[in-house]
């Protein structure tokens, strides 16, 4: 069954910027996983566009990873309307 998660990015965890693809934290505002009762979660897959800071949603499947548990593999994604403190963040940033 697919889940969506919708929060705020607190970090990039981990970024390949040969294919995109990223693990990052989020920080979870809204979720329809009946059973996570986490408030943060970690999301993987092929994301081109992120900052940190900014809210975003991520739809896809949980998955148990045997060393770092519960996560999103995420298949889709859609962020919300920038806002002026992730785009400090994200000027402040190495990205920039």
């Amino acid at each position: 069954m697919e889940v969506y998660f919708s929060g705020t990015i607190e970090r990039i965890i981990f970024e390949n910027v040969n294919n995109f693809f990223r693990i990052l934290l989020l920080d979870i505002e809204d979720t329809n996983a009946e059973d996570f009762d986490d408030y943060e979660i970690i999301v993987t897959g092929t994301m081109a566009d992120i900052i940190e800071g900014e809210e975003y949603t991520f739809w896809g499947q949980i998955v148990q990873h045997s060393k770092y548990g519960e996560q999103l593999q995420m298949t889709r994604y859609e962020r919300a309307k920038p806002t002026s403190k992730g785009l400090v963040k994200y000027f402040s940033s190495s990205h920039f």
